[in-house]
């Protein structure tokens, strides 16, 4: 069982391209700071459903790993719902 006080070594990421390397960085920061972990990362995807506006889109990053836990704000909460 991993030990808990022992503070784990974060993964370098290189690809060769700077841009994509912060881009992996940033997602990854973030999912550790949800309770969640990366294992595997790569693959970067546009995608535009279509009942998207013209200027609507998304980006799409495959993850291998421990999903987050994302807890509703109070301000993204609807109410009466």
């Amino acid at each position: 069982m991993p030990n808990p006080n022992k503070k784990q070594k974060k993964i370098v990421i290189k690809t060769g391209n700077k841009v994509v390397d912060k881009l992996y960085e940033a997602v990854r920061d973030y999912v550790e700071s949800k309770g969640g972990s990366v294992v595997v990362i790569g693959g970067i995807q546009i995608v535009q459903m279509p009942d998207d506006l013209k200027y609507n889109w998304g980006l799409n990053i495959r993850i291998t790993g421990k999903k987050p836990i994302l807890i509703p704000t109070k301000s993204s909460a609807r109410k009466g719902k």
